[in-house]
């Protein structure tokens, strides 16, 4: 009976404890946290005792065993409760004295005897602000990462406060400083709590109580859902059609670029794999996105302003590259032949006899010299790989990416992997966006693969984006571009190639995981690297190319000399042919046969030559705003036939078992993003 009450005694205390389990961090094991949640609750319960000394004696010795102890663990489950039954096998009734306490003559090994005993004295030597702080010091090890968080959360909000109080009437412009700053803030805290109390608990009760307010029934049928939605949006297009036909009305210009537009959108209906299977629901809603993205950026103050700012910011960001291009290749990526002035300089001739000459520089006709574009233009990309890697690294542009493909889902009803791919072709590559769903690209229907691939065509990547922004390109009509060819490329690969089969994913079943690497300097200086190859690819098709056009000129102008035509060329061609295409975009006459040359260069050449060659016609203002601004729309994609090959062989090595669908549905693929880019210059064309 005595015995049972000394077992009785640690059952009581041992059925008390729940242990959270936790992974080991760094340094701290499960034996560490388990026997500091121990100690923690010995210390509590042997208050109650009325003898100190033998208090302070029985703490540590039980100290002593908790870390010689082994807990069981469990991976499957997110908590272990500790019971008599879990630790009756680790002890003994005889191994408990008369105060119900852990006995030291046993369940110790004698091995470990003299470091216990050491352990002891030194112990109970511990004040106890000490055993507080091992305490203390114990629960951080074990919530490290969001006590981190915590702390980081706290800090920077006090800094905002203050930043606030201080330069907030200081500050002019929302675009910089704190008030920037708070804007960034506010809408990351707003997606926190969208994600967190919103969409899980609050949105579902608001539906639930509008629907029974207004008399609505929750299970709808399908049509009549689709009904509601094909009605919500039609009133929102016929809206914007007033809108347009007003400013047609003041600038008849301007219907050049309508027509163009339903041109465009009856040429794809044209083509049409299975006209009878076209789901205009979806085809309405993506050009009426469209149509809204274009709007908000090209029209609204507002859409001006932010995009006008995030366009300064990533110049200004790009714009620290120089100091790593400078610091590598000097002059030669700067300019600037830094001890080289124009003036009078002495040169004094060793000899026999010292004679010094006057020499004179005469004034150079620059005083920079242009700076070689490899060298300057393409370390760019280098800095903007390295940064969005470690975006990558921690899951920030995975987030941005899953937000955006939640939009296009929800608002134009494409499935999970068509949208979450074309969220991505805003900010990635043609190569980069299908690795966001590549687990399914084995099992897609034909007209998943058809709307992926024409949204790689139908867009550029971010880190071509920055090369294009260093020969003069506006940044802000870059990014709109992209983010208004995105819906667009959804309608057009609808109306082109309709689905007729049931797609086998959801947007919760595509997981967008982190890389490889251990830490963010890892990530970086991967994405760094990576971006050195993506240099030479560049470097060798853009010399390729021109050397190949270059080519075709000299023989087209061969030919020409025969029959009285010297200045005929394979370039002026293209932009003879193109000169309707051109109008049709809403091109000035004066411009049309410029910029009908650059779209020919762009399709049969590839778009960082065109370009290359827009921001040459923008330094010298041969052309006007508005022709630059529909052709920087233009030219946003990277459909061209060399873009070709480079994606069914990046799809085709991502799922060999489609090789054969990805060729047959490649060009027809090119040719529905190259009206997508088109269509969203058209969309500038009728607003600029």
């Amino acid at each position: 009976m005595k015995e049972f009450n000394k077992f009785n005694k640690f059952n009581e205390f041992n059925d008390s404890l729940v242990l959270k389990k936790f992974s080991p961090i760094n340094d701290c094991s499960e034996n560490h946290q388990y026997g500091s949640l121990i100690r923690t609750d010995i210390q509590k319960n042997s208050r109650t005792k009325t003898n100190k000394d033998q208090i302070d004696y029985n703490r540590n010795e039980i100290e002593i065993r908790m870390n010689h102890l082994s807990l069981p663990s469990s991976s499957s489950s997110s908590s272990i409760n500790v019971s008599s039954k879990d630790l009756g096998k680790k002890f003994h009734s005889n191994d408990f004295n008369d105060s119900g306490i852990l006995s030291t003559k046993s369940s110790i090994p004698s091995s470990s005897s003299s470091s216990s005993s050491s352990s002891s004295s030194s112990s109970s030597k511990k004040s106890p602000f000490s055993s507080s702080m091992e305490t203390i010091k114990s629960i951080l090890c074990i919530n490290r990462n969001r006590f981190s968080i915590l702390v980081i959360f706290f800090l920077y909000n006090i800094f905002l406060a203050y930043a606030i109080y201080q330069s907030w009437n200081r500050t002019v412009n929302y675009c910089d400083g704190v008030k920037s700053l708070t804007i960034i803030t506010l809408l990351i805290y707003s997606s926190i709590l969208n994600d967190l109390f919103f969409q899980p608990f609050l949105w579902p009760q608001f539906i639930k109580l509008v629907s029974n307010r207004f008399c609505f029934e929750t299970n709808l049928e399908k049509k009549q859902k689709n009904l509601y939605k094909i009605l919500f949006w039609f009133l929102i297009l016929i809206s914007i059609t007033i809108f347009l036909g007003i400013r047609f009305y003041h600038q008849p210009e301007r219907l050049y670029s309508l027509i163009g537009y339903f041109a465009f959108v009856l040429l794809a209906f044209t083509f049409s794999k299975h006209r009878d299977a076209i789901n205009w629901n979806q085809v309405l809603l993506g050009f009426t996105i469209q149509l809204i993205f274009g709007i908000g950026v090209l029209r609204t103050q507002i859409g001006k302003n932010v995009f006008q700012c995030i366009g300064e910011k990533i110049n200004t960001f790009l714009s620290y590259t120089q100091s790593g291009t400078t610091m590598v290749f000097g002059y030669l990526a700067t300019g600037h032949l830094n001890g080289i002035r124009p003036g009078n300089y002495s040169i004094v001739i060793e000899g026999t006899e010292l004679k010094e000459i006057q020499v004179h520089l005469p004034r150079l006709p620059l005083e920079v010299q242009n700076s070689i574009f490899a060298l300057s233009g393409m370390p760019v990309i280098i800095f903007f790989s390295f940064f969005v890697s470690i975006l990558y690294h921690y899951g920030v542009m995975q987030i941005i990416v899953r937000k955006f493909g939640f939009i296009l889902q929800s608002t134009i009803g494409t499935t999970a992997c068509e949208s979450i791919s074309a969220s991505g072709n805003i900010f990635l590559g043609m190569c980069e966006s299908p690795l966001l769903v590549k687990p399914f690209l084995s099992s897609m229907t034909n007209s998943e693969l058809h709307a992926i691939m024409s949204g790689g065509f139908a867009t550029i990547a971010g880190s071509v984006m920055a090369a294009y922004i260093s020969f003069g390109i506006s940044a802000a009509h870059l990014l709109s571009a992209s983010v208004m060819a995105a819906p667009a490329a959804l309608a057009l690969s609808k109306l082109v190639y309709p689905e007729t089969e049931q797609s086998k994913t959801t947007v919760e079943d595509i997981k967008l995981e982190k890389g490889p690497e251990r830490n963010a300097i890892e990530a970086g200086s991967n994405g760094a690297i990576s971006a050195v190859s993506l240099i030479s690819s560049i470097l060798a098709n853009l010399i390729a190319f021109v050397s190949f056009l270059t080519f075709l000129d000299a023989i087209v102008r061969y030919f020409g000399a025969m029959i009285n035509q010297p200045e005929l060329s394979f370039k002026m061609i293209l932009s003879k042919l193109f000169i309707p295409l051109a109008m049709m975009l809403g091109i000035e006459w004066n411009d049309s046969e410029y910029i009908a040359g650059l779209i020919g260069v762009k399709i049969f050449i590839n778009e960082f030559v065109a370009y290359q060659e827009l921001g040459q016609l923008i330094h010298a203002e041969t052309i006007s705003i508005r022709s630059s601004t529909i052709a920087t729309f233009a030219l946003c994609g990277f459909a061209n036939l060399s873009s070709i090959g480079i994606q069914v062989g990046t799809l085709s090595t991502l799922a060999p078992n489609r090789a054969s669908d990805l060729a047959q549905l490649a060009f027809g693929a090119m040719l529905t993003g190259t009206v997508a880019c088109f269509t969203t210059a058209c969309i500038a064309g009728m607003l600029i």
